[in-house]
Formats: structure tokens, C-alpha cells, sequence
């Protein structure tokens, strides 16, 4: 998203179902991906609660894939909630507690 520079963006990516991207690791294309995964999201704080998180999200949910996948951190399971992700497993990403979500499409 840009407004004036860079105010957010979405980085995702062709994945495994079931398994969190490591952070701070560099992507490599995998074989067989099951899923699309949604690593990271992230908008200037000065920007948050106007949607553009949302829209961001929103974008990336409207690509092929039939199965999303994320893992939720810092509490945003709610946030994610609202754009049909379910929590499927608690894990531990980074030393803490978080969620692991998934979106079918139908």
C-alpha cells in the first residue's frame, strides 16, 4: 500500500499446509506447496484502523488457491477471523503463543 511511500504491505507465498514459515529466512520456491500462505502483514501505525490491513488481506484471498493458511501472532486472531480464517492449532512461533489459521474456499 502506498500513500506518499510505502505505508504497508502483504507478503505471501506458495507453502506446506500445516507448517509456519520461519522468520527472517529467505524463500525459496517448494516442491509441491498444498497451500497459499500469508506470512507477514504489516501497516505504519499511523495508518492502522482505516482497512487498509484489510484490503491488503483482501487481496491476496482472491487468488487461486482454495487453501489459505497463516499463523496468527501478536493477537490478530481476531482480525483474521473476521476475513474467514479458523484457528486450527496452537503453536509456538517465536518463543510465543499463536495461532495457526487456515481458509477453505468453497
Amino acid at each position: 500500500a502506498e500513500l506518499d511511500g510505502i505505508i504497508g504491505y502483504i507478503i505471501s507465498f506458495p507453502y506446506y499446509l500445516g507448517e509456519s514459515f520461519p522468520i527472517n529466512t529467505e524463500y525459496a520456491i517448494v516442491e509441491n506447496p498444498n497451500c497459499w500462505y500469508i506470512h507477514d502483514l504489516c501497516v505504519m501505525k499511523s495508518f492502522r484502523k482505516k482497512g487498509i490491513a484489510s484490503l491488503l488481506a483482501k487481496k491476496v484471498l482472491k487468488n487461486s488457491w482454495n487453501i489459505i493458511a497463516l499463523t496468527a501472532v501478536q493477537d490478530s486472531e481476531k482480525f483474521w477471523n473476521t476475513l474467514g480464517f479458523l484457528s486450527f492449532k496452537d503453536v509456538d512461533y517465536c518463543n510465543k503463543k499463536s495461532k495457526y489459521m487456515i481458509l477453505i474456499k468453497t
